[in-house]
């Protein structure tokens, strides 16, 4: 695959991982959770995509993990990150030498509304989640002003079956889930009714909500499940949204 004008494909290596990174994206069960969700990024930018060069728009990039994961020249990147644990001058200075691809640190939707660019994705990865819900709406509007082509969002699923597998998932793993429930929250959650379960972060955030807001500003809505698998949604412990104005294929 060519790197025309200087810009590279997924072929290039992240930078140094950091303690997060590591326990997140390392070995086992655990790490191989969180690696599904490129995995799905990377055949869907692949279905997508043409053979072009793409411009990609990421929202929440942290250390721009995504970089390493696209299948398709880039030729222009730029990731907004509110730079949380370092992760965004860790990027920045690991991807100092590529001239088309930039870092802002930002943690409103202002900052996407004044780009002054066009993209062919725009890619928002496990994060909508902790955003408060008036600023979601902000962002997908923000999201459909500056695209040309997809969105492709993941976001973990708190409800029903999900729910009660990710408890004892990390019970098992010894893992700390540190949104907790009451049990009358926990009942609720498992009937699917998030509308009685507190919102904070994880806790209490409804998919579906997030894939009718969507709706609003794109024409075409897909939800599918990215890990550990695609259908029933119900069994989705990670949720894969795409919007367009377009068909999806």
């Amino acid at each position: 695959m060519s790197n025309e004008g200087g810009a590279k494909s997924s072929a290039s290596k992240g930078p140094p991982l950091e303690t997060y990174t590591l326990r997140l994206f390392g070995k086992g069960i655990y790490g191989r959770h969180h690696n599904r969700r490129f995995e799905w990024l990377r055949r869907k930018i692949s279905a997508l995509a043409g053979e072009q060069g793409i411009r990609v728009l990421e929202v929440g990039c942290h250390e721009g993990r995504v970089l390493s994961h696209i299948p398709r020249l880039v030729r222009r990147y730029v990731g907004l990150d509110a730079g949380w644990g370092g992760g965004l001058e860790r990027a920045k200075e690991f991807f100092r030498e590529r001239q088309e691809v930039a870092f802002i640190q930002s943690n409103h939707p202002r900052d996407v509304a004044a780009l002054e660019e066009r993209f062919d994705f725009a890619i928002c990865m496990e994060t909508l989640e902790h955003v408060e819900p008036p600023m979601v709406e902000l962002y997908v509007k923000a999201f459909s002003e500056k695209l040309d082509g997809y969105l492709l969002i993941t976001v973990p699923n708190e409800k029903g079956l999900a729910l009660l597998i990710k408890a004892l998932g990390a019970r098992f793993l010894k893992v700390d889930r540190i949104y907790p429930y009451t049990a009358k929250e926990f009942f609720w959650g498992l009937m699917g009714r998030l509308d009685r379960v507190a919102r904070s972060e994880h806790k209490g955030f409804d998919y579906r909500n997030l894939a009718n807001l969507i709706g609003k500003y794109f024409r075409y809505v897909s939800v599918e499940g990215v890990s550990p698998v695609r259908r029933p949604l119900q069994l989705g412990l990670t949720i894969g949204i795409v919007a367009s104005q377009k068909p999806i294929p």
